[in-house]
């Protein structure tokens, strides 16, 4: 998760980045902001940042959109017509050399 996003979740609950930092137990809270500068944020960070808060470390990805992977019908229908082809052409090649 990008450093950008937990600081923006942080911010919405009022959370001071200073006062996060040592409660952290960084002696400079420059520490954490170079920590949230990051494109990919150490899980390992949002662990004990969601303990310091009181929340479960889900709570960072609650607004994240994710991505659908699911199917519609149509490419469905279209993708197991595939596989039922291919399946008749391995049962009529293993039939063959019996």
């Amino acid at each position: 998760m990008r450093g950008s996003q937990i600081k923006k979740k942080l911010k919405s609950i009022g959370v001071n980045l200073t006062e996060l930092s040592s409660a952290l137990g960084y002696e400079k809270s420059q520490r954490l902001h170079s920590a949230l500068k990051s494109d990919d944020v150490k899980s390992g960070l949002m662990e004990n940042i969601a303990k310091i808060i009181g929340k479960d470390i889900s709570w960072f990805y609650d607004d994240t959109p994710m991505v659908d992977t699911s199917l519609n019908t149509e490419t469905s229908t279209i993708l197991l017509s595939r596989i039922d082809q291919k399946m008749d052409i391995i049962i009529s090649e293993l039939s063959q050399k019996k």
